[in-house]
């Protein structure tokens, strides 16, 4: 289990009293794909484990904490708005998972009717539509049925009276087995909970150590909190993932368990990427319990100015620890 997850398979009569936690709910028909999509990001599960995985029988909670914590509700496919047992005011977002490979009548259609209950109640909530398992079918025929499924949903809510100008919805066509879903649940949490200081203290670090592009990630479940506000780059967020995710995978063969020591003592790792063309260096600096920070420029930039860029990352750590110190003592103003 990841080290973020505090409280795990709470049932329907389970504790419902967490306002500090933006609720987030996984829908979806059945074998769409959405536990196995939690336990891969969220609970480090590899791919490949996730065919043994059994239909979810109830709502399934499940706390993280990070720099705004947020609790995810797994629920059944019979599940409905009714059933959830809190006010809809209470739910920040509604993930909706469709089998890229199924058939979409029924799915489309009980995604609407959601959309429906839910915008009654609580017109702010965000929706997200995974198109899920996109690796089961062939690569050029992906994009097409991702295309077909948007439209039909669009269609269908246009049809029931949704003007779409006024709902927050957005599609996402995702893989267990390479960084879509990551990036999609990136996108998921940053809309939750906003900390636009995270920008603001990466596009000071970027500009004044002249860094091509930087990435804010949780630490356990490889999902980027943050980036600077140049455009990203696939490529980019590719590389910072992957490097991410081999540094995830090596930690326990060198850092012991439960060490605690000085600031200085944050993991960092550097290594150069060469090429025919061009030369780059990822560098990866640990901020805090819960964050790192990847950046990607030069390498000939990163020689001469890595004693600058070592300066500046000091007071760039401490403005981002300061940050979620205040968000955690609840400083609203910081989500500004």
């Amino acid at each position: 289990m990841s080290s973020l997850a505090h409280a795990a398979t709470a049932g329907l009569n389970g504790d419902a009293k967490t306002p500090a936690y933006s609720k987030i709910l996984l829908l979806g028909q059945r074998r769409s794909g959405k536990t196995s999509a939690k336990e891969t990001v969220f609970m480090n599960l590899p791919p490949k484990q996730t065919f043994y995985l059994e239909s979810t029988p109830r709502i399934t909670k499940t706390r993280f904490e990070s720099i705004v914590p947020f609790e995810l509700w797994d629920c059944p496919a019979s599940t409905s708005v009714a059933a959830l047992g809190v006010p809809l005011t209470e739910i920040s977002s509604l993930v909706y998972f469709i089998d890229v490979q199924d058939t979409y009548n029924v799915p489309i259609t009980k995604f609407v009717a959601l959309v429906l209950d839910c915008l009654r109640e609580n017109p702010d909530i965000h929706f997200e539509v995974l198109v899920h398992k996109a690796e089961s079918i062939p690569e050029e025929y992906r994009i097409e049925n991702f295309r077909i499924i948007q439209n039909r949903l669009s269609d269908e809510l246009e049809d029931v009276g949704i003007d779409l100008r006024e709902v927050q919805l957005n599609y996402h066509l995702t893989s267990v087995y390479d960084h879509s879903l990551w990036e999609a649940f990136s996108h998921i949490i940053q809309r939750n909970f906003g900390a636009d200081f995270l920008e603001s203290c990466l596009n000071l670090f970027c500009a004044n150590s002249q860094i091509q592009k930087a990435f804010i990630f949780d630490i356990a479940t490889r999902i980027y909190l943050a980036t600077d506000s140049s455009p990203v780059d696939p490529a980019d967020y590719a590389l910072a993932w992957d490097y991410v995710n081999t540094l995830r995978q090596l930690e326990p063969l060198y850092s012991p368990k439960g060490r605690t020591g000085p600031a200085d003592a944050w993991g960092t790792s550097i290594v150069r990427l060469n090429s025919s063309t061009t030369s780059i260096v990822i560098a990866y600096w640990q901020l805090n319990t819960h964050l790192a920070v990847v950046a990607i420029l030069p390498a000939e930039t990163y020689r001469e100015r890595v004693a600058l860029i070592d300066y500046n990352l000091v007071y760039f750590r401490e403005g981002v620890q300061e940050g979620c110190e205040l968000l955690a003592s609840g400083g609203d103003a910081m989500r500004d």
